[in-house]
């Protein structure tokens, strides 16, 4: 009797200690998923780390509009406004900018350098607004990123303008809708056979000439108040060689 029972404790053990190792195997089953989970989130904020690295300018556009208050909301809307994009030394821009003078419009990526947001931006998007409200639909707030506003958690801005000329490594523009001394990210060739959608669907509150929205310190640019503005040759010539002293 006393070995039976002896035997039935030890199977009883037995079965209690596999049921251990049961629990064991599961929990360490979990932390290693739980690790494996923490380590892909840790290496992709380490990729989004990496590619958040900050970005050099290659140079900036001279326009005659000193301050976003007065420029046109879109280039199109102005087509008689000149400029030009005066690229970096580093970059050789009579060689970079080679070629395009046979496109008849550019598209130039840039960074609103005077929203005033752009600070908030910088420090992880706090105190930007989600929401915004467009001119056009009457106190209606709709998200950013349906909109053209300057005040976004990467204040860069797309615009295009159409090639006057290309002259000693100077790119000069005309339909220019930027402040002087905007910083140039990017040029881009404007493309009709892919960047062209005639049949594009926009929304209502979008006006038929085309000028989308842009929120500069609450105030509404009317196209109809919006003059052509040019500098003649000399007066480039003339700011080129202050620029060079």
């Amino acid at each position: 009797m006393e070995e039976e029972r002896l035997r039935e404790e030890v199977a009883q053990l037995e079965r209690e200690v596999a049921s251990l190792r049961r629990k064991r195997d599961a929990d360490r089953a979990g932390q290693r998923a739980a690790t494996g989970s923490s380590s892909a989130q840790g290496d992709e904020a380490g990729q989004l780390a990496t590619l958040s690295a900050p970005i050099k300018p290659i140079g900036v556009v001279r326009s005659p509009f000193p301050s976003r208050m007065g420029t046109p909301r879109q280039g199109m809307l102005a087509p008689a406004t000149r400029g030009w994009i005066q690229l970096e030394g580093r970059l050789n821009p009579a060689e970079a900018l080679d070629g395009i003078q046979q496109f008849s419009h550019v598209w130039i990526v840039f960074v609103f350098h005077q929203n005033t947001n752009a600070s908030k931006a910088m420090l992880g998007d706090k105190g930007l607004k989600a929401k915004v409200r467009p001119p056009r639909l009457g106190g209606a707030r709709v998200g950013l990123f349906s909109t053209r506003t300057p005040h976004r958690p990467n204040p860069i801005g797309l615009t295009i303008a159409k090639i006057e000329r290309l002259e000693r490594g100077v790119l000069h523009i005309s339909g220019v809708d930027l402040v002087d001394g905007t910083p140039v990210l990017d040029i881009k060739p404007y493309l009709p056979r892919y960047d062209s959608l005639p049949h594009a669907a926009v929304p209502d509150w979008i006006d038929d000439e085309g000028a989308t929205v842009r929120e500069d310190a609450g105030k509404e640019l009317h196209t109809g108040s919006i003059r052509s503005v040019h500098w003649t040759r000399e007066s480039e010539e003339a700011v080129n060689r202050l620029l060079a002293d």
